[in-house]
């Protein structure tokens, strides 16, 4: 029952302070630092950059909200109040900030004037830091469940019934081990033959459309220990992944072309046609 005591550190009448809001500050903070270091090793100027980093935060959250909105409209009941304070009525939709983040660095990258498929690489590492920190204020504040278990190593949340699985503490791991891959993968991505061009150019794109496999893998597996569990979802990121990595490599689907074949056959045929007869020669 120790996990409860930091669901909510303070309380002022309607607005309260949660572990969950504390971490996705700290995940900011600490992915938008990630996200100013690898924008100078990219040489970007640094404040249209960041600038593209603070409005797609804002966007996917504001997504997040709505998308959860429309998921759960009969706890909020039309009530405007419930949809704006977030702080005393909580609940934001993993699926909406996803899609309204990727989306909203695409298009503010554009506007910017930026390589947008570079923008799209240069923020899987913040993207992964901010989802590590927001799955370990799950984990405090009680939400995103698990299923439940009779293991020894279930966790027991307060008003919650039974013993659950401790996935959130799962993604927390499988995430970690995702960025220090993608940081290897970084480096050296440019050097493998099947990504790059016949001139042996690794076009961006690479990082992106890994995260997205990953990630997508990450939720399919996890899924079936969770309470909550979108596998049209996972499985498109997944496929979407898979998608950019064909579109953005070097890989050419080679077709075979039996038109030359066929006009090797009329060709000769038309030979045979104009041979003249010449004793037993002739069939």
């Amino acid at each position: 029952t120790i996990f409860c005591m930091w669901a909510t550190l303070l309380s002022f009448g309607p607005i309260a302070v949660h572990s969950f809001g504390v971490m996705i500050f700290l995940g900011i903070f600490v992915g938008g630092f990630v996200w100013w270091q690898k924008g100078r090793e990219e040489n970007f100027d640094e404040e249209p950059l960041m600038d593209v980093l603070l409005s797609s935060l804002i966007v996917s959250m504001i997504v997040g909200r709505v998308w959860y909105l429309f998921s759960n409209w009969s706890q909020f009941a039309g009530s405007f109040y419930k949809m704006i304070f977030i702080t005393k009525f909580p609940g934001i939709s993993y699926e909406g900030v996803v899609l309204g983040g990727v989306l909203s660095l695409g298009f503010f990258a554009y506007k910017k004037s930026f390589d947008v498929w570079k923008i799209l690489d240069l923020s899987v590492l913040s993207l992964l830091v901010i989802e590590i920190f927001a799955y370990g204020g799950s984990f405090l504040a009680g939400s995103n469940l698990g299923t439940q278990t009779n293991l020894f190593f279930g966790v027991p949340f307060p008003g919650i019934e039974g013993k659950r699985y401790p996935v959130q503490l799962v993604f927390v791991l499988l995430l970690g081990g995702l960025y220090k891959l993608f940081k290897k993968l970084e480096k050296e991505y440019r050097n493998f033959k099947w990504y790059s061009s016949s001139k042996g150019e690794a076009k961006p794109g690479f990082m992106i459309g890994s995260y997205l496999i990953g990630l997508g893998l990450v939720h399919t597996v996890l899924g079936f220990i969770s309470e909550v569990n979108n596998l049209y979802f996972s499985f498109g990121m997944v496929f979407l992944g898979v998608l950019l990595l064909v579109v953005r490599s070097g890989i050419k689907m080679k077709s075979r072309e039996p038109k030359k074949v066929v006009e090797v056959k009329v060709e000769t045929h038309r030979k045979l046609k104009k041979r003249k007869k010449k004793g037993f020669d002739f069939k």
